[in-house]
């Protein structure tokens, strides 16, 4: 699972970056079992503490969040913030070339 650089314990980060589990469990069947399925309901709106900075995820290069996007001042790229969720997928990502001005 490391190799192939699957996430590992996300339930514990939850808990300790403070986010709102409302639930946690796990499948009673998974299909494998170095892998088990999982599901963990986070409530919207918490007040996590986020402990490392976010990067452009095409990259790597420090964001900032900018009016309501998140921008990269290396890349000229712009990611949307909607409904409070950044939207940080390389498909979307604005080139943004006067975003600062």
């Amino acid at each position: 699972m490391l190799n192939h650089g699957y996430i590992t314990k996300l339930y514990p980060t939850a808990l300790e970056l403070g986010l709102p589990v409302v639930e946690y469990r796990r499948f009673e069947v998974s299909l494998n079992p170095l892998n088990p399925t999982a599901l963990m309901v986070i409530r919207k709106g918490g007040d996590a503490k986020v402990t490392q900075p976010l990067c452009c995820p095409i990259t790597k290069a420090d964001i900032s969040m900018v009016r309501n996007a998140y921008f990269s001042e290396h890349s000229l790229l712009a990611y949307p913030i909607l409904d409070g969720i950044p939207c940080l997928l390389p498909q979307n990502a604005i080139l943004a070339t006067k975003f600062l001005d």
